[in-house]
């Protein structure tokens, strides 16, 4: 069973230019996001995932939230895996967004908290031939994509849910 994840969504622009490239590959006929048939399926950068999320977990994710919009720097394409590889886009967002973001996965008990990559998944499943393939149809990476907003993924619904910035007054 896939974990439940807390995700950013790209904005309007960066989803486009990410969708471009995910169309781009499915045409030179290699493994590539836009094939990928759930629902929910969209550009995104994975905070944090673990067996569930409930509700009292999420104070993190809103404080993430409310710093969107954040401007991250696409530092080129990287490539993921040593047998079966996976191509994305790597991401430096500012101090800020990783510190929260490791305190996110704290709270959720994320196994991997830590050790976090910001990335975007361009395609998944290549072998080293088509990496190299993909790399020659893909253009020059953009050279920043705008993290928007933030959801929770729930794999045994198969839905999403935005998560917003709560103020707390007193």
């Amino acid at each position: 069973m896939p974990y439940a994840a807390v995700e950013l969504l790209l904005d309007g622009t960066s989803d486009a230019a990410v969708r471009d490239r995910w169309r781009l590959l499915a045409e030179a006929g290699l493994p590539s996001q836009a094939a990928h048939p759930g629902a929910t399926n969209a550009p995104h950068v994975t905070l944090a995932s673990a067996p569930t999320i409930g509700d009292a977990r999420l104070d993190a994710a809103r404080s993430i939230a409310g710093m969107l919009p954040v401007v991250a720097p696409v530092a080129g394409y990287a490539v993921f895996g040593s047998r079966s590889f996976t191509l994305v886009l790597l991401l430096t967002p500012p101090a800020p967004l990783i510190d929260a973001t490791h305190a996110l996965a704290r709270a959720v008990e994320d196994p991997r908290a830590g050790s976090w990559v910001p990335h975007v998944t361009l395609g998944r499943r290549m072998s080293a031939p088509q990496v190299g393939a993909a790399l020659e149809t893909l253009s020059d990476p953009v050279p920043e994509i705008v993290l928007a907003s933030v959801r929770r993924w729930d794999p045994q619904t198969g839905t999403t849910e935005q998560i917003t910035h709560t103020t707390h007054e007193g």
